[in-house]
């Protein structure tokens, strides 16, 4: 059974917020709240032909190469995941991919010059448009927030 994002099916913020558990409408307000996130930076990304997760490892690949490994852990996937975006990057000329010259098991990710002109393109404007979003709470409120964030997703995992 497929599920669609709470907007997708009219829940709204009073809605959210009639809930009487203090547990589900804050999983309700959070799950609103990821929802609308994603569509809008899914929106942004549409005129480049790249999707979030795409970009997220866009934006992790350094100078130097980052490993599979390492950029799962990044966007938090699995290996297989990762390898199937890095597929599509490659096939877009995005990254390449070069194995270690000391371990050959290794395989690195590295930007291309159309990939980092590219990520250097996206960034100061999606970056722009989430500090926009951010730009209604203070620093303090939004350190708190990453706080309870942070402890939220140590608590799941």
């Amino acid at each position: 059974m497929q599920r669609r994002p709470a907007e997708s099916v009219g829940v709204e913020v009073d809605d959210v917020t009639k809930s009487t558990n203090v547990h589900m409408r804050t999983h309700r307000q959070l799950t609103l709240t990821f929802w609308r996130i994603h569509r809008a930076i899914r929106t942004h990304l549409e005129p480049w032909g790249i999707t979030s997760r795409q970009y997220n490892l866009l934006s992790h690949v350094n100078e130097e190469g980052v490993t599979l490994t390492d950029l799962a852990a990044h966007i938090n996937a699995d290996l297989s995941t990762a390898t199937g975006i890095v597929n599509r990057l490659e096939k877009a000329e995005y990254v390449t991919r070069q194995r270690c010259k000391s371990d050959r098991r290794v395989v690195k990710v590295r930007l291309t010059v159309k990939g980092r002109a590219l990520r250097d393109s996206v960034a100061p404007e999606l970056e722009q448009q989430i500090s926009d979003w951010y730009s209604v709470l203070s620093d303090e409120e939004l350190k708190k927030l990453c706080e309870l964030l942070s402890r939220l997703t140590h608590a799941i995992s």
